[in-house]
């Protein structure tokens, strides 16, 4: 039950790209926002509780979405698995239900559940057939206010965790982590351009010093309803809903809403190329590219941003691939949390061409420093705003996106009007974004490159085989000499 859990380049920058979102109010439906969007339903409970509702008839079903304001950044490196443990241990059964008896409720009733726990928020959901609706907010409502926590469930939970990160470390690979040994370049280049955060931590992440204590302590820190929403979308009467709601998720006692600010690392001074430390150990390619400092989704440059890193995408497919045939899936990306980020250009290559394509990946960049035509801006707008027809189809896809824009309610008030924070893009926009974040000596680079191919692997298998045969027939051949002798 984990969407969080990074240890390649695409899972770290997709981790940062989950949501486009920026603070607004007073969004409204344009040409290609899917029809409805913003039309929600928004209140706040008494105790505290956002709820966001958004019926649709049609589709018989009804997607639930509890967003929790709790994920790894609220924690110190050591402890980052705090929310991801809690986040298993309320599905392990109520006072009323064991963990198989809530899942076979659920199911049976045409329903699917999940949670996932990400940098900034932990996000449960529950999707099910619009008739049994009511019971899918029961059910939701009954592990936030009733699951055990029992020690018995904490280290079944603990075990859980551990292999979904790929089992325990030993002390040997936290020795070797924390003296920099298996690091790869990208963990590398975000630790030079995110000093002193626990973004990147000096050893691997994992629940073995988590005790029960720490969990119920986060438990009564975050699950509060002041720190919570509930998203519904779907085939449902709203005042019916908001009713049930009330009488449920508004029951629950309000209490302090916890003071969440996360550390924002400095900017850093200087920067210098990276590569990886035993890691990758086998390959037969490279990934080269360059990584910056970016900013944050309540920055003002964020859109801006997100155009640029649109056009650069389409650049680097042109130049790397179609034109110098270096790469197959050359990438541009902006991954951003709501205080920072980073922007990332990179390429697979072979290994042979790494620094034709870092100087292709270079290039697109510095030209940048000049400002772009306006009729380029405009397709690159285009193309995004086109890929918003396309999306929010479904309940869950909707109540996805509402869960991720929670947050704007928060800081802005209201739901952001994507769309017109696109299309309202100028030239000069990405011109003093790329002049103030992207010039070329605030690029670390970076090389994925593995410390053996499998050519290389392969020989040094064949060069051991040879000198164990070897030794073999040495020590046969002395046995056989001493034997002859006697």
């Amino acid at each position: 039950m984990e969407r969080w859990r990074c240890v390649s380049i695409a899972c770290r920058i997709g981790l940062l790209l989950s949501v486009l979102l920026l603070l607004s109010g007073g969004a409204t439906a344009g040409e290609y926002t899917p029809r409805g969007l913003y039309d929600v339903d928004h209140r706040v409970l008494d105790n505290g509780l956002r709820v966001i509702l958004r019926p649709r008839r049609g589709a018989h079903t009804v997607a639930f979405r509890v967003v929790v304001g709790v994920g790894q950044h609220d924690f110190d490196c050591g402890w980052q698995e705090v929310p991801h443990f809690l986040e298993h241990l309320l599905f392990t059964g109520t006072s009323r239900h064991s963990e198989a008896e809530l899942d076979e409720l659920v199911e049976r009733h045409g329903g699917y559940w999940n949670a996932y726990t990400y940098a900034e928020e932990t996000v449960y959901e529950l999707d099910i057939y619009d008739r049994y609706a009511m019971l899918g907010l029961e059910v939701l409502h009954e592990i936030m206010t009733d699951s055990q926590l029992s020690p018995a469930d904490v280290e079944t939970s603990r075990g859980i965790v551990e292999r979904e990160a790929g089992g325990r470390p030993s002390a040997i690979q936290q020795w070797m982590r924390r003296n920099g040994v298996g690091w790869s370049a990208t963990d590398k280049a975000l630790r030079q351009v995110l000093p002193d955060s626990n973004y990147v931590c000096d050893e691997y992440e994992t629940a073995a010093a988590i005790t029960r204590d720490h969990i119920v302590e986060a438990f009564d820190t975050y699950y509060v309803p002041g720190n919570m929403a509930l998203v519904v979308v779907g085939d449902f009467d709203a005042e019916s809903m908001h009713a049930a709601i009330r009488e449920s998720f508004g029951s629950m006692p309000a209490r302090p809403v916890p003071d969440r600010h996360w550390r924002v690392p400095p900017l850093p001074e200087t920067y210098t190329p990276v590569a990886g430390t035993f890691n990758p150990v086998l390959g037969s390619g490279a990934e080269v590219g360059l990584l910056f400092r970016a900013v944050g989704m309540t920055d003002a440059d964020y859109y801006p941003f997100y155009v640029l890193a649109e056009y650069l995408d389409t650049r680097l497919y042109e130049t790397i691939r179609i034109r110098g045939g270096l790469a197959y899936s050359p990438v541009s990306e902006l991954g951003s949390l709501r205080d920072y980020g980073v922007y990332i250009a990179h390429a697979d290559v072979e290994l042979d061409r790494q620094d034709q394509a870092l100087a292709m990946l270079r290039a697109e960049i510095a030209q940048l420093q000049v400002p772009l035509d306006e009729a380029t801006v405009e397709l690159a707008k285009r193309k995004l705003l086109l890929q918003m027809v396309q999306g929010y189809e479904s309940n869950s896809e909707l109540a996805d996106y509402y869960a991720d824009a929670v947050f704007e309610y928060e800081t802005g008030g209201g739901l952001v009007d994507q769309e017109a924070r696109i299309a309202g893009v100028t030239p000069a926009d990405l011109h003093r974004v790329a002049t103030r974040y992207l010039r070329p000596e605030q690029a670390v680079e970076f090389r994925e490159v593995p410390t053996l191919t499998y050519t290389q692997f392969y020989l040094a298998l064949v060069l051991l085989a040879a000198l164990a045969a070897g030794m073999v027939a040495v020590l046969l051949h002395r046995r056989l000499r001493g034997r002859t002798r006697t």
